[in-house]
C-alpha cells in the first residue's frame, strides 16, 4: 500500500515526461485526480473501518467475500477497457505484445533485484527478508486503472490498449512471485526441525 501511495505522487511527473513527444500532460492537474481516485477512497475507507465499530466487525467477518468482490470489480472494469480496445488489439503485431510481455517481467524482476539486494544489506530475519523482496515489486492494477483513467481525454481514449501491457506485467508478477513463494515455502520446511524444540 505505501509503495502504491508514492506511486500516486510520482506517476503523475513520470507519465508527463513519457508521453510529452506527443500529448502535453500537466502533472498537477493529473496528481488532483489520482488523489481523489486512489486516496481519498483509501483514507475514507480505513477511516471508517477504524473508528466504527460495526464497519470494523462487518469487514473481519466477511473479508474474503469483500476481497473478492474487490477483485470481481477490477477485473469487470478491466474487461470493459479491453472490450472497447478490441478492433485495436486484433490488429497489433505479435512481435509488439511479446515484447510488452518480455518487458513486464525485466521491470519486475529488476526491482525483485533491488529489493533483494536491500534486504539482504540490511540483514533481515528470514520472515522479514521473504516479505520485502516479495512486496517491494509489487505493482496493484488497481492503480494502473486509476491512472490511466487520469490521463488526458487524448490518450484516454486508448486506454484499452493501453491497459494491456499493466494485464502482462500483473500476469508476470503473479507467475514470477508464486514460483519464488512456493519454493521459498519449501526450503523452510526442510531447514526446519522434525520437532518443535
Amino acid at each position: 500500500s505505501l509503495t502504491n501511495i508514492l506511486g500516486v505522487f510520482t506517476m503523475s511527473w513520470s507519465a508527463s515526461r513519457v508521453f510529452s513527444a506527443d500529448v502535453e500532460i500537466k502533472p498537477v492537474e493529473m496528481l488532483q485526480e489520482l488523489i481523489w481516485l486512489t486516496l481519498v477512497p483509501l483514507v475514507v475507507g480505513m477511516a471508517l473501518k477504524r473508528f466504527i465499530k460495526p464497519i470494523q466487525d462487518f469487514a473481519k467477518a466477511y473479508k474474503k467475500p469483500l476481497g473478492l468482490c474487490q477483485n470481481s470489480c477490477i477485473l469487470f472494469v478491466v474487461f470493459l477497457m479491453i472490450s472497447k480496445a478490441q478492433a485495436q488489439i486484433f490488429v497489433a503485431k505479435a512481435g509488439d505484445l511479446y515484447l510488452c510481455l518480455a518487458l513486464a517481467a525485466s521491470v519486475h524482476l529488476i526491482y525483485r533485484l533491488i529489493g533483494y539486494f536491500a534486504a539482504t544489506a540490511a540483514d533481515l530475519q528470514a520472515e522479514e527478508w521473504v516479505t520485502v523482496v516479495l512486496m517491494s515489486s509489487q505493482k496493484s492494477l488497481p492503480v494502473c486503472v486509476s491512472v490511466l483513467a487520469a490521463l488526458p481525454p487524448e490518450l484516454r481514449q486508448n486506454s484499452g490498449l493501453f491497459i494491456l501491457p499493466c494485464i502482462m506485467a500483473h500476469a508476470a508478477q503473479l507467475i514470477i512471485d508464486s514460483m519464488l513463494a512456493v519454493r521459498w515455502e519449501v526450503k523452510a520446511e526442510k531447514t526446519a526441525p522434525l520437532l518443535p524444540s
